[in-house]
């Protein structure tokens, strides 16, 4: 998942670059370095003198414990492979989350080639109405199937259970904030490549929503959550994303004095938000990618902490409450 990457390693003021040639990535990973140094600037300011001790606390309510509860409940069905039976038990899960808060559950089944053969995906989604009624809308995203391995178990705690949990309770909190935007919850499937990543074998399910798409001018922004849930969790700066949205994550973090959950690395990064981003659709991907047990048998709830979930749903909240205003 996530699959070729560059990345950039700020060491003091010295950037240290390393170039891949990507067809998806280079176009947003050239002519980068006014951003990165703007970007370093803001979080070297914030960060002086700033500790977790003298956090503050929050305004903002969410539920780290309800996160982990879901994301427990949807590895305890793992592994989840789009195709298979425990795959239809988490879909089955989720949809029962949207009906529970009484929201209306959109599908797309769809048949996907993969280097396996033909397999069934579903992406599910959810529409809360914003004030203004006019069809514009903010995407929250995160893929819910985990990567097919042919001898082995994996769960994929945190990739990617932990930003389906946080989109989970984020329903509830969302549906009484009133918001002038439609917020889309959209619950992704196929992210992971059967074999090797490429173009063919990879991002299933945002590739089949975005060929939908017929209004992108609509869609103001959309924010993936992948990998949010690992122990002291740092938020890489991806380099596909869209720069006026960074600002936003910047900002929503110090807003909330969680900038220490922000990393200093820039990377280079192919995910769900790759359709988007091509399809000229501003798009953000909020991941931690420095994750030593990435596509491992160890990628379990050992590896999960509320803390982190909390933390990532707090400033997803605070993205969305900075995009409505």
């Amino acid at each position: 998942m996530k699959k070729r990457i560059i990345i950039f390693f700020l060491l003091s003021f010295i950037i240290m670059i390393t170039t891949t040639v990507m067809t998806s990535c280079a176009k947003n990973c050239t002519d980068q370095k006014q951003t990165e140094k703007k970007n370093e600037d803001k979080i070297k300011t914030m960060r002086k003198g700033e500790t977790e001790e003298n956090i503050q606390k929050n305004e903002i309510k969410f539920s780290g414990e309800n996160a982990y509860n879901h994301c427990k409940n949807i590895v305890d069905l793992s592994p989840r492979v789009a195709g298979t039976e425990s795959h239809k038990k988490v879909r089955s899960y989720i949809k029962n989350e949207i009906e529970n808060n009484n929201l209306k559950i959109i599908e797309d089944i769809f048949t996907a080639k993969t280097p396996i053969g033909d397999v069934e995906m579903d992406n599910i989604s959810t529409i809360i109405k914003g004030s203004e009624g006019n069809g514009n809308k903010i995407i929250l995203t995160a893929h819910y199937e985990s990567k097919y391995f042919k001898n082995e178990k994996f769960l994929g705690a945190n990739d990617n259970a932990s930003g389906v949990s946080i989109l989970l309770e984020l329903l509830k909190i969302i549906k009484e904030k009133k918001y002038k935007y439609d917020i889309e919850f959209l619950f992704l499937d196929g992210e992971e490549a059967f074999a090797n990543w490429s173009e063919k074998d990879s991002l299933y399910g945002s590739t089949r929503y975005v060929s939908q798409i017929s209004n992108p001018e609509k869609i103001k922004a959309v924010i993936l959550l992948d990998m949010v849930g690992e122990k002291n969790i740092k938020i890489d700066f991806d380099m596909n994303s869209s720069p006026a949205l960074t600002d936003i994550l910047i900002e929503s973090t110090q807003d909330l004095n969680l900038i220490y959950c922000l990393s200093n690395r820039f990377i280079c990064i192919e995910d769900d938000h790759i359709p988007f981003v091509l399809k000229n659709i501003p798009a953000i991907d909020i991941i931690d990618f420095e994750y030593e047990d990435w596509h491992t048998k160890n990628d379990d709830m050992e590896n999960i902490s509320s803390k982190s979930l909390k933390n990532v749903g707090l400033i997803t909240i605070k993205m969305l409450d900075i995009l409505n205003k």
